[in-house]
C-alpha cells in the first residue's frame, strides 16, 4: 500500500513543479504594464501583443509584436536580471502555409521617465 502513495505524491509533486514553471514564464513581470492581445487579420491565425499603461491603455510603451499563432511569454534572455517579452509561434501548429515566427521587446526604464519596450529581435514574415 505504501508504494501507490509514494507514485501518487511524486506524480502530484511533478504536476506542480511543471505547473509553476509554465505559470511563470507567462506571469507578466512588468508593474504598471498590460499586454493587450490582437488579431489585426481576416483571422485569428496572426495574434499580436501590445504593452500599454495599465492604468491607461491608450498609451503604448512600445511596438505591438505578433507572429502566427503567437504565444506571449518572460524570460532573460540576456541574463541582466530582467525579463524580456517574447511573442512566439506554438510549435505545434506545423501547417505548410505557416510562417513561424519570434519577436521579442526588451524593457527599459530611465530615472524620471516612462518605461519603454524596445524591440530587439525579429524573426517573422510581416
Amino acid at each position: 500500500m505504501k508504494r501507490p502513495v509514494l507514485k501518487y505524491l511524486l506524480l502530484v509533486a511533478l504536476l506542480v513543479v511543471v505547473s509553476l514553471y509554465f505559470t511563470s514564464a507567462s506571469r507578466n513581470p512588468y508593474e504598471g504594464v498590460e499586454w493587450v492581445k490582437d488579431y489585426p487579420g481576416a483571422g485569428d491565425r496572426y495574434v499580436t501583443f501590445s504593452p500599454v499603461l495599465a492604468s491607461d491603455h491608450r498609451v503604448a510603451l512600445g511596438p505591438s509584436i505578433g507572429a502566427d499563432y503567437g504565444e506571449l511569454y518572460f524570460k532573460d534572455l540576456n541574463r541582466d536580471g530582467i525579463k524580456e517579452a517574447i511573442v512566439e509561434s506554438n510549435p505545434s501548429f506545423t501547417f505548410g502555409e505557416f510562417c513561424p515566427g519570434r519577436e521579442v521587446l526588451e524593457y527599459r526604464k530611465s530615472p524620471g521617465k516612462r518605461v519603454e519596450f524596445v524591440r530587439i529581435e525579429r524573426l517573422s514574415k510581416n
